[in-house]
């Protein structure tokens, strides 16, 4: 599940992107892509902070400005 402060409509978005599973790249992907539909923003990397927790390895840890970088960029190249 997805977190989204102050729900913002991100659920409605996430419903939609959610019929399939999805690896760790897409789940971050379609994180980033909610807040910025919802939000009508295009972000630069350090104008996020991404914290993740991955199954095999339940630890809370933040991504580097440059990971998530490549996630902005798949992002774009994928409109």
């Amino acid at each position: 599940q997805l977190a989204c402060p102050l729900d913002l409509g991100c659920h409605s978005v996430q419903d939609k992107e959610m019929a399939v599973e999805l690896n760790f790249d897409d789940s971050v992907q379609l994180a980033i892509n909610c807040l910025q539909t919802v939000l009508s923003v295009d972000f630069k990397p350090a104008e996020l902070e991404v914290g993740v927790v991955k199954m095999d390895s339940p630890k809370f840890t933040t991504l580097s400005e440059a990971e998530i970088e490549q996630h902005l960029i798949a992002l774009a190249e994928r409109d």
